[in-house]
């Protein structure tokens, strides 16, 4: 899984508005993106690797899951970061 290096939040909100249309590729790219940024955020809060695993894991299920709920975040790494912290 990639990490978030040198991204733009253009291509960020495009990714993000095909996951709100139901776009499962999306949605792996999304993952792709940003599930080793989002683990190692975790790690500095809690040192428990399956668990914060498992946070990060939730973070997208619940993405996909609320997908046509959810707004358009200015940041969708600050947005998923706040995710990831509110579940540890």
């Amino acid at each position: 899984m990639g990490s978030y290096k040198g991204r733009d939040d253009e291509t960020d909100s495009l990714i993000w508005r095909q996951v709100k249309e139901g776009g499962e590729s999306a949605l792996g790219r999304l993952v792709h993106r940003y599930a080793n940024a989002l683990q190692n955020y975790g790690y500095k809060f809690v040192p428990d690797t399956d668990f914060v695993k498992d946070c990060v894991q939730e973070v997208f299920i619940k993405v996909w899951s609320r997908r046509q709920a959810l707004a358009h975040p200015d940041s969708v790494r600050a947005y998923l970061l706040s995710s990831v912290r509110q579940c540890l």
